[in-house]
């Protein structure tokens, strides 16, 4: 009959699908009809029930059919053999209810085929009550109906579930409780639970084939049959339990508080069931059964994840088992069921995020064995290690303090290694670093007098100097060139609009990976889910589906995340390698967000490692590193200064990467200065004799990054700012820029760089002038002599009286006598040189560099009164020449006025009287108020003096020419005669704006006064002008 309505089914409209659907439910009830063709008609309902749901007459439909599969279901009996007719009936209607879309057209029936579904589970068997439960937990979800005493009876119905639970087991298998630290007994305890039976029975909690009869309700056929266990006793209806308690407490939680706190002693005895050792070893141990088994379990345990926080002190008072039964699973979870170990390690983040996590403490060493905690799966050790090391991790960051030193060493050793586990993701090896980090103080405080927690600290800093050398080995170089090769196609995408676009994209592709987070409570955060999503969890074991678990999303993701933001070079390359491998086999480069990252960590911990293992209890209270200590320093400050050339890395506007020429002294970042000063902080707290050593090696080394990222200057600074560094390496530094004075003459580049160290040293003479006076009074007399030998024979001399200045400047501030002392004999030559420089042929601005240097080298007053006919002539110059020079012209003049007796200063000003007081006069109209001030008071201080000096006349410009010479002439429309003007004047400021300026404008940085911009602007200017010029004239 079926077979012949099939095709006229397929063609029909909806309304007749609908009505032969309608004579098919009515099929199932009659008891005439054959037990095949109601199959059939049960069958061909199940291939149209979309096309009912979408018909009109669709509601009439579950007016209709329901009834009659309830009636069908409820009178018919549970058959437990997966072959017969009528068991295949009953799981297809109830498939069919679990298909009904929860809407408004089923609310009239809910109720009616929840009582149903209630009723079945103790009566049918396994696949069908896994229906039941299914439809049981939608209906909940959408309709949410009152507290009834069927919802009451299905509390007790598990709780009868889990207290048979160890007699029903042990018909598959003997089964003892685990022991308190996680292990199983040594010889088999099974005879202490009630119910032992022989394993050589037939398993009721799983299916199994056995000669089928005809009298067995499957249609006369004999053969093999499938025996389907009855729910009560099966393992997979057992895991599928606790979610739906999980809902029944949302929904009714005021009512079934109790009832649930019941479940709590249950649990944990469920938790710590596993199979004897003997019964592991049998031949007829049943894998299978054993995995459902496990998984319920494991569904169990996230169940009590969910209601620990409520009911933790009743928890509390069964904490053993927990510990023990916890232990137990992931020790014995079958390895090669990697979504259970998943679910298990989502249940224990949850327990270990509660108080009870103390609770673990002692058994604390089980965790670091990775085999306990991620198993030998070849599955679990490639997916599950994120979550699993960052839960370990939350879990000994918050009991460190109570942790022995050798258990402190277990998390070290572990932690370290997944440092520099490059198939992990950069989160978690950030997240390890972090770890190590947060251990120091405790090991520091239970370091004994035998050093072993200085050991460790050592050991610990090994590891982080070695992950800044694979930085800066491996991902730094790659990071720069991808940086050069999006340079390279952007500077050639004027060839190609499209290959730009294309290329750019995948430059940002390659360079803007998606960051995770970097602290313990971040990752905490975002791998670890809510309450709700615990429950959700539970959910689908049973079916035989893996859980995502709402918990594992930082450490899971960012693995794939970071493995798909591949080049199209490493997606060739990847095509090359074995279709087998691990992901340890791929090499991964960090993305510049994971690189500054994970260098802010190491950078961070370095410091503090180094301040615990300073505080370390050692034998003899021997505070200093030891030699070899003192090497891992070393190669710490070179592998270090090169793996924080990250931070050279800039982003463009659209987000594209390109590196920041070395040369710019400019910190574009806060976070860069922070890190730096964090950096130059871990050699600052160091011994003084370490310290020595250290940078007395590496001083070469140290200059040499700062001259290819100009940022690191921070570091010096930092040393020379700092009272235990400060003098120990200005002594090196000094020493180390007067072997390379003579480079300052010839290599611009480097002698920029020399100038700026050199001012560091010297600025440091005026923070710390006690102990640097002392560090610079050796080196004074080698510094000025041989600056003024090499100015005169180098072919750049610029930089050496840049010097000079500085050191003048550093100086020269009126309390630093002992260098004045050192000074003294240097005066005479000095100003002599200085005064013949000032007389030659030289640059303007060289003449003003000459002028400055005269009026501030660094001496008293008093003992420059011999020398003082030296500076006139210098001082005249220098209230002639810019606004800088007349204002310290100004200052020596108002200092000699204030100090020395007017008879003695007018006889040593009478040789230039005419050119100062003229100076002076002029200086009356400078534009700056404050300079016009100050000439007023000095000539006010003259006291009438310089009206006697009245004798030359005024120098004026007296011009011979009979005519305007050249002219511009200019025509305005309101005017018949043109305008005329000279361009004679205009042509003079070119020409002498062309010879004082500096040709070589790489010098022009030092001078503060002189904008390098405006300075080309106008000298391409003024040569246009002359230029033009020039071309009229011959023309003419």
């Amino acid at each position: 009959m079926a077979s012949s309505t099939t095709p006229q089914l397929q063609h029909s409209t909806p309304e007749g699908i609908i009505k032969k659907c309608t004579t098919y439910a009515n099929l199932l009830t009659e008891a005439a009809i054959a037990d095949e063709n109601k199959l059939k008609a049960a069958q061909e309902i199940s291939e149209n029930f979309e096309t009912i749901v979408q018909s009109s007459s669709y509601p009439a439909f579950l007016e209709h059919a329901i009834p009659k599969f309830l009636l069908f279901l409820r009178e018919g009996e549970p058959q437990f053999v997966a072959e017969s007719t009528v068991q295949q009936i009953r799981k297809l209607l109830l498939e069919i209810l679990h298909r009904i879309p929860t809407n408004e057209h089923l609310r009239a029936h809910f109720k009616s085929i929840l009582s149903l579904m209630f009723h079945l589970l103790e009566i049918e068997n396994e696949e069908n009550v896994l229906v039941c439960l299914r439809i049981i937990i939608e209906l909940h979800k959408q309709f949410r109906p009152p507290l009834q005493a069927e919802i009451q009876h299905f509390l007790q119905y598990v709780k009868t579930i889990y207290k048979e639970l160890p007699v029903n087991v042990k018909q598959h298998f003997e089964v003892v409780s685990i022991s308190a630290t996680g292990f199983l007994p040594t010889e088999s305890q099974g005879n202490n639970l009630p119910g032992a039976s022989s394993q050589g029975n037939t398993p009721v909690g799983t299916p199994a084939a056995s000669p089928m009869s005809s009298g067995d309700g499957g249609g006369g056929k004999t053969g093999q049959q499938t025996t389907i266990p009855k729910a009560i006793s099966s393992l997979k209806v057992l895991a599928e339990l606790p979610i739906i308690v999980v809902l029944m407490y949302q929904l009714y939680k005021q009512n079934v508080y109790t009832v649930v706190a019941d479940f709590i002693p249950l649990v944990m005895n469920t938790i710590v069931l596993q199979p004897s050792l003997n019964a592991r070893k049998s031949p007829t141990f049943n894998k299978e059964v054993y995995v459902d088994f496990v998984a319920a379990q494991i569904k169990t345990l996230s169940f009590l994840a969910y209601i620990i926080r409520i009911y933790q002190e009743m928890v509390n008072t069964y904490s053993q088992n927990m510990v023990g039964g916890l232990l137990g699973l992931l020790r014995y979870c079958p390895q090669e069921v990697a979504h259970l170990r998943k679910e298990l390690l989502i249940a224990a983040r949850h327990i270990l995020a509660t108080d009870l996590r103390n609770r673990f403490v002692p058994h604390i060493d089980q965790l670091f064995d990775e085999e306990v905690l991620i198993g030998t799966g070849w599955t679990t050790k490639e997916s599950l290690r994120p979550l699993a090391y960052s839960t370990l991790a939350d879990l000994v960051h918050h009991v460190r303090t109570h942790l022995p030193l050798p258990h402190l060493s277990l998390a070290v050793s572990m932690f370290s290694k997944n440092v520099h586990d490059d198939s992990l993701p950069v989160s978690i090896q950030t997240m390890s670093c972090k770890l190590l980090l947060n251990l120091v103080e405790c090991i520091r405080q239970k370091s004994d007098e035998q050093g072993s927690g200085r050991e460790i600290l050592m050991r610990m800093l090994e590891v982080f100097v070695r992950k800044f050398q694979s930085i800066a080995k491996h991902h730094i170089p790659a990071i720069f060139k991808k940086c050069q090769q999006a340079a390279d196609n952007s500077s050639s995408s004027s060839a190609s609009a499209s290959s730009t676009n294309s290329t750019t994209a995948q430059a940002n592709t390659t360079t803007t990976t998606t960051t995770t987070s970097t602290t313990l409570s971040s990752t905490t955060s975002t791998t670890t889910s809510t309450m709700s999503s615990v429950g959700a969890s539970l959910s689908t074991v049973g079916n035989g589906t893996s859980t995502t678990g709402g918990g594992l999303s930082t450490a899971g993701s960012t693995s794939s995340s970071s493995s798909e933001t591949t080049t199209q070079s490493d997606q060739d390359t990847t095509t090359k390698k074995p279709l087998l491998h691990t992901s340890s086999a791929i090499s991964n480069t960090f993305s510049v967000p994971d690189c500054r990252s994970m260098v802010k960590t190491l950078v961070c911990g370095v410091k503090t490692i180094t301040w615990g293992a300073g505080s370390c209890k050692v034998p003899g209270g021997n505070k200093p590193f030891l030699p070899l200590e003192t090497q891992l320093f070393t190669r710490l400050l070179k592998y270090a200064l090169q793996a924080l050339d990250i931070y050279q890395v800039s982003v463009t506007a659209n987000g594209q990467y390109f590196l920041r020429p070395p040369s710019s002294q400019q910190v574009r970042m806060k976070e860069e200065k922070e890190i730096l000063e964090h950096f130059a902080g871990v050699f600052t707290m160091m011994n003084t004799s370490t310290f020595k050593e250290v940078f007395s090696s590496s001083i070469e080394y140290l200059v040499e990054r700062i001259h290819t990222n100009y940022a690191l200057q921070i570091i010096p600074n930092s040393f020379l700012a700092n009272p235990n560094t400060s003098a120990t390496f200005a002594t090196i530094l000094v020493k180390f820029l007067l072997e390379r004075l003579d480079e300052m003459g010839t290599n611009m580049d480097r002698s920029n760089l020399y100038l700026k160290l050199f001012k560091l040293v010297f600025g440091s003479v005026s923070l710390f002038a006690s102990e640097n006076e002392q560090m610079l009074k050796p080196h004074l007399h080698e510094i000025v002599n041989r600056s003024m030998d090499l100015a005169c024979t180098s072919k750049e001399p610029y930089n050496y009286f840049l010097l000079l200045r500085a050191l003048f400047r550093s100086i020269g501030g009126g309390s630093h006598d002992l260098l004045y002392q050192e000074f003294l004999p240097l005066l005479p030559n000095l100003l002599q040189g200085l005064n013949n420089l000032q007389s030659g042929v030289h640059r303007q601005y060289m003449k003003d560099l000459f002028v400055e240097l005269c009026l501030t080298v660094p001496v008293r007053l008093s003992s420059l009164l011999p020398y003082l006919p030296m500076l006139m002539d210098p001082l005249v110059s220098a209230l002639n020449g810019s606004q800088t020079l007349v204002s310290q012209g100004l200052r020596t003049l108002e200092l000699c006025v204030d100090n020395l007796q007017p008879d003695f200063l007018y006889d040593h000003i009478q040789p230039v009287r005419a050119e100062l007081f003229q100076a002076l006069w002029k200086t009356l109209r400078n534009p700056n108020d404050n300079i016009a001030h100050v000439a007023f008071r000095v000539l006010g201080k003259f006291g009438g003096g310089n009206r006697r000096m009245l004798k030359e006349p005024q120098k004026l410009t007296f011009n011979e020419a009979d005519t305007l010479g050249p002219c511009l002439a200019i025509y305005y429309p309101e005017s018949v005669n043109p305008v005329t003007v000279s361009v004679g004047p205009v042509i003079e400021r070119a020409l002498a704006f062309l010879k004082t300026l500096p040709p070589n404008v790489s010098v022009l940085p030092q001078q503060s006064s002189i904008n390098l911009d405006h300075t080309i602007f106008y000298r391409k200017q003024a040569w246009i002008v002359i230029k033009s010029y020039l071309v009229r004239k011959n023309l003419e």
